[in-house]
């Protein structure tokens, strides 16, 4: 059987090499986080979603105040907005499907 202070010096070598491994992983993981959120990567995101888009035309119009560009702008989100509902609504309809009788189904 081991002695107590080589049983210890085992000890500290695992957790030694626990606390190298743990850092190596908690690096890997913060550049996975600064790589997630850099611009590039934010802004092809926010320009994939409709919402994002919206919510940027009105974020700009209210920046801009009650200058006319603002009006412009103000304008243009709520048409895109009223563009993206109507294409909702009109994408959801389908057509009534036919069973093998040619008998539309509900």
């Amino acid at each position: 059987m081991s002695s107590p202070p080589e049983l210890l010096a085992l000890r500290k070598q695992v957790l030694v090499a626990r606390s190298a491994m743990l850092r190596v992983q908690l690096a890997h993981d913060a550049e996975m986080i600064r790589e997630s959120v850099r611009f590039p990567r934010l802004a092809s995101a926010a320009t994939g979603s409709p919402r994002a888009i919206s919510a940027l035309l009105g974020l700009v119009a209210l920046l801009t105040g009650r200058r006319q560009i603002g009006r412009w702008i103000g304008l243009a989100a709520a048409l895109f907005g009223a563009a993206r509902t109507v294409g909702a609504i009109w994408g959801s309809r389908r057509r009534p499907t036919r069973d093998e009788e040619g008998e539309p189904t509900a």
